[in-house]
C-alpha cells in the first residue's frame, strides 16, 4: 500500500509516463528488484550483452527483475547517437511489435523483465533534456511499482550501459543509509585513450580524498552508474534533476541532508573505457579533452593541496565557533573573520562571495543548539558550494599544479616517493580511497 509521502511524489513530482504507462502491459506480478537504465546512443549488441549478464545476476540468486530501460534522445542529438537509437528501437520492434505509445514490456526470462520506454523516436526530448531525465523516468516508475508492492526491494538502482556489474550487486546490507555508491573501476584495457581516462580518475580519487582529509561531510564518489537509492529517500528529495549531466551529483549533495550515503563494499562495478559526448560534461567529455591535451603535449593537472588545507582550516574553525555559547561563538568567528580579511584578501573574497558570514550569521540567529547551527551550516554549504570554493581558490589563490607535483605534495596522499607511472598512482588512490570508507562514507555528526 502507497504510503502519503509515496502518493505525493507519484502525484506531483513524477514524470507524466508513471500516470501514463497502459495497464495492459503484462506487469501484474511482482519484482524483487528493480533497475533504471538510461540509454543513449547504445547499438543493440551492446544492450544485448548487458541484459544477458544482469539476467545471469538475478538467475542465480532465483529473484526476479524489472528493468526500466529508458532510450532517450532529442531530434537534434549528434547524428551518430540518433541513428544508434533508431537502430535499437527499429531492432527492438522487429523482435515485439506489441509497443503500447512509448512502451514495450519484454519478459526476457522467468527472472527478468524489460520496461522498455522511447523517448528518443516516438517521444523524443527536447534538446536541454538528457541523462537526468532519463534516469529520473526510470526510477520514477520504479517508485510506482513500489507504491503498488510489486517492487519489493526497498532500493532503487541506477546504472549506465557501459557498465559490468559484479555478482554481489543486488546484496545490500542493512543501513540506515539515504543511498550507496558502489565501488568502481574504469576498464582501461584496449582504449585509445587509456592515459586520459587514467589521468580524469585520478582527480575523481583525489577529489574525494581532499574532501575526506578536510573532514568535509560531502566527502563520497558522485557517479550515476554506481548509485542504490533508497525509494524512501529518493521521493523525499523529489528525485533526479532534469540535467544534461552532473544528475548524480546534485541528487546525493540532496541525500546527503536527509542522512549519510553509504559505501557499498562490493567487487566493484567495472566502467568501459570510451570517448563519449553524451553528456556535455563528466567522464566522457574529460576524457576525450585529456587526451587532446596529451596530443598536445599539454601536462594534466589538479587542484592545488592548498585549496584542501585552506578548506579544512576553515571547517574547523567554522565547527568550534558554532559550537561555542553564542557570544563567545559569534566572536571568534568575527576575528577570524577579520584576520583573514588582513592577511589573506583573496581568500576571504572567495568565502564573501559564497555568503559565508551570511550562512553563519544565519546559523546563530535561527538555531540555538549548537549542533543544530552545525547542520544549519552544513545544509547551506554544501557539496555544491564546496566545489565552488574549490574553483574560486583555484582561480584567484592557489593555480593547479602538475598532477605529480599536486600528489607528491597533497597531505592526504602519503607519497613516499614519486611515483612516475599513471596507472600505478591510480592504484595507490583506489587503496586509499576504499581502505578509508567505512560502512558510512562520512561521519553523520554533522547532520
Amino acid at each position: 500500500m502507497a504510503t502519503s509521502q509515496s502518493s505525493k511524489y507519484l502525484r506531483t513530482y513524477a514524470e507524466p509516463e508513471t500516470r501514463n504507462l497502459p495497464s495492459d502491459l503484462g506487469l501484474d506480478h511482482s519484482f524483487d528488484y528493480g533497475v533504471s537504465l538510461p540509454l543513449r546512443g547504445e547499438s543493440p549488441t551492446e544492450i544485448t550483452q548487458r541484459l544477458s549478464s544482469l539476467q545471469e545476476l538475478v538467475t542465480q540468486q532465483n529473484k526476479r527483475l524489472l528493468l526500466v530501460a529508458v532510450i532517450n534522445g532529442a531530434r537534434d542529438s549528434q547524428p551518430d547517437y540518433h541513428q544508434a537509437n533508431q537502430d535499437l528501437v527499429s531492432f527492438l520492434r522487429a523482435q515485439s511489435p506489441s509497443w503500447k505509445d512509448s512502451f514495450l514490456v519484454q519478459h526476457r526470462s522467468p527472472h527478468m523483465t524489460v520496461l522498455w520506454v522511447d523517448r528518443a523516436i516516438h517521444q523524443p526530448f527536447q534538446s536541454k533534456q538528457g541523462v537526468g531525465l532519463a534516469r529520473k523516468i526510470g526510477c520514477d516508475l520504479l517508485c510506482r511499482f513500489h507504491s503498488e508492492n510489486k517492487l519489493l526491494s526497498p532500493w532503487l538502482f541506477t546504472t549506465d550501459a557501459d557498465a559490468t556489474l559484479p555478482p554481489d550487486y543486488f546484496e545490500m546490507p542493512e543501513a540506515l543509509a539515504t543511498a550507496f555508491h558502489f565501488s568502481y573501476r574504469h576498464d582501461h584495457s584496449g582504449f585509445e585513450g587509456s592515459e586520459a581516462l587514467i589521468l580524469y580518475e585520478i582527480h575523481l580519487r583525489y577529489y574525494f580524498l581532499g574532501l575526506l582529509w578536510a573532514r568535509s561531510p560531502y566527502a563520497y564518489p558522485t557517479i550515476g552508474s554506481c548509485l542504490a537509492i533508497r525509494v524512501e529517500s529518493y521521493e523525499k528529495v523529489r528525485g533526479f534533476q532534469d540535467r544534461q549531466a552532473g544528475e548524480d551529483f546534485h541528487l546525493l549533495n540532496k541525500l546527503r541532508k536527509l542522512g549519510p550515503i553509504g559505501y557499498r563494499k562490493s567487487l566493484p562495478i567495472t566502467l568501459r573505457g570510451r570517448f563519449s559526448q553524451r553528456v556535455p560534461f563528466g567522464t566522457g567529455q574529460s576524457t576525450i579533452e585529456i587526451h587532446n591535451q596529451l596530443l598536445h603535449q599539454i601536462p594534466y593537472t589538479l587542484y592545488s593541496p592548498a585549496s584542501f588545507s585552506f578548506l579544512k582550516s576553515l571547517l574547523s574553525q567554522i565547527t568550534d565557533s558554532l559550537l561555542q555559547d553564542t557570544d563567545l561563538g559569534r566572536k571568534q568567528f568575527k576575528d577570524y573573520w577579520n584576520d583573514l580579511a588582513a592577511s589573506q584578501p583573496n581568500l576571504f573574497s572567495c568565502l564573501k562571495d559564497l555568503q559565508v558570514p551570511e550562512i553563519i550569521d544565519a546559523a546563530f540567529l535561527t538555531r540555538t543548539k549548537p549542533a543544530q547551527r552545525l547542520r544549519h551550516f552544513h545544509t547551506s554549504f554544501d557539496a555544491l558550494k564546496t566545489l565552488r570554493l574549490v574553483h574560486l581558490i583555484e582561480e584567484r589563490c592557489f593555480p593547479r599544479l602538475v598532477w605529480k607535483e599536486a600528489l607528491q605534495k597533497a597531505p592526504f596522499f602519503g607519497l613516499d616517493e614519486m611515483i612516475h607511472e599513471p596507472i600505478k598512482t591510480l592504484e595507490r588512490l583506489q587503496y586509499l580511497e576504499e581502505t578509508a570508507l567505512g560502512g558510512s562514507l562520512v561521519e553523520d555528526s554533522y547532520f
